[in-house]
């Protein structure tokens, strides 16, 4: 996940204050000082270029709380038990931070953990299978244990099997044509009689993997049917260029992970996009679902799969 994303997870949101029309007075909230939990992201892959499994642990921290370089290297919990249970074995995962790493492992690792290398501030930390030794399986559900502080976290996630993509080709721009863009079409045969998540991951040239702006989505509305559908660009778009949203520059390289998520892993990312893109005085507040037992944050498999296409010039 890119490192925009990751921000959030680290940050708990203790108070929230609403005011409709009329309201005048300036209002200072206060920080209050909660107890901090223990924030949990962590993930096991299966399929093409699964990554390592790897969780990475933080503390929560008020969200009206200032922040600095130094407040987020601190958020990071350190000498924790960490333990990955599946398929009949038990693993204890390493602690790796990339400050530990030569300058040229670290941005490997960085771009392998959808980090920019180049605004990396944080010496970001990590518990990881650097061996190997428990590699994810299509099917099979594993347990993740968590000893720290005085704390015991618990949670389960299953890697599902794959629903791959079926085709990937690139269309004239809707509307009025915009002849440096093109939208991205793909088509998927959902299996009929079961419920599949998916999420997707985009990179574009040698960019990091964004999931952008809504990377998850169930079959609620195609199970058991063929379906084209639009795979959206993750760049921002320009303010006076609403038009633009979504679409890809000719000429580039679009990377795509794709990826199959249990029903746990949807519900948090699905709660977590939800909360983050609503806003405004009038918004509802979207509770962020969790899978963590005695923490918060998320627990997840994926079933993996890559596909690459060059946009064409015309």
């Amino acid at each position: 996940m890119s490192a925009k994303n990751y921000l959030h997870m680290g940050l708990a949101i203790l108070i929230g204050v609403g005011c409709f029309g009329g309201c005048e007075l300036p209002y200072t909230p206060e920080i209050i000082n909660a107890p901090s939990d223990i924030v949990v992201e962590g993930y096991i892959e299966a399929g093409d270029q699964a990554m390592p499994t790897y969780v990475i642990l933080t503390k929560s921290r008020p969200f009206f709380q200032s922040l600095n370089s130094q407040d987020l290297n601190d958020i990071y919990v350190h000498n924790a038990l960490v333990q990955v249970t599946g398929a009949g074995q038990t693993v204890t995962l390493q602690e790796l931070c990339l400050n530990d790493l030569d300058s040229t492992t670290r941005e490997v690792v960085a771009r392998e953990f959808g980090f920019d290398p180049d605004s990396l501030v944080v010496n970001i930390c990590v518990y990881i299978d650097l061996t190997g030794q428990i590699p994810g399986q299509f099917g099979q559900s594993y347990q993740l244990f968590i000893q720290t502080e005085g704390k015991e976290l618990t949670a389960t996630t299953t890697i599902p099997r794959l629903v791959p993509l079926d085709t990937l080709h690139f269309d004239p721009t809707p509307g009025m044509p915009i002849d440096s863009l093109a939208q991205l079409i793909a088509t998927i045969s959902d299996p009929a009689d079961e419920t599949n998540y998916y999420r997707q991951f985009i990179r574009i040239n040698s960019g990091i993997y964004d999931p952008g702006f809504a990377s998850v989505s169930d079959d609620a509305l195609f199970n058991g049917r063929t379906l084209d559908f639009r795979i959206n660009s993750p760049e921002d778009t320009p303010d006076d260029q609403p038009e633009t949203f979504g679409l890809f520059h000719r000429g580039d390289t679009v990377s795509i992970k794709w990826t199959n998520i249990d029903a746990d892993h949807f519900k948090f990312w699905n709660t977590f996009e939800s909360s983050r893109n609503s806003g405004g005085p009038f918004s509802s507040y979207v509770r962020v679902s969790t899978n963590i037992q005695g923490g918060l944050g998320v627990w997840g498999g994926y079933a993996v799969t890559y596909y690459q296409a060059i946009v064409p010039m015309q």
